[in-house]
């Protein structure tokens, strides 16, 4: 979702950096066939993504990965507590 945003946002002209293409698959795997359209909705697929979509797909994954581990680490803090009070 957050690689659509910045493409929509890249045709309202708001972003003007990172606009050129960095590859383009649709030769391997056409974002308009059965399997693109289905990664398109699953993950954002794209078939040409410019910079900035991956940045921010980057982005994205680092804030859910980092996420993931303060919550771990928080579960981890809350068992050992739960440890010594026992």
């Amino acid at each position: 979702m957050a690689a659509q945003a910045i493409l929509s946002s890249n045709k309202a002209a708001i972003w003007s950096f990172l606009t050129s293409t960095i590859w383009d698959t649709s030769w391997l795997l056409p974002q308009d066939s059965i399997p693109g359209r289905l990664l398109h909705t699953l993950i954002g697929y794209s078939d040409a993504p410019n910079g900035a979509q991956l940045l921010f797909y980057g982005l994205t994954i680092g804030i859910i990965l980092a996420l993931m581990r303060l919550e771990r680490m928080q579960r981890q803090a809350r068992q050992g507590h739960l440890n010594t009070a026992a």
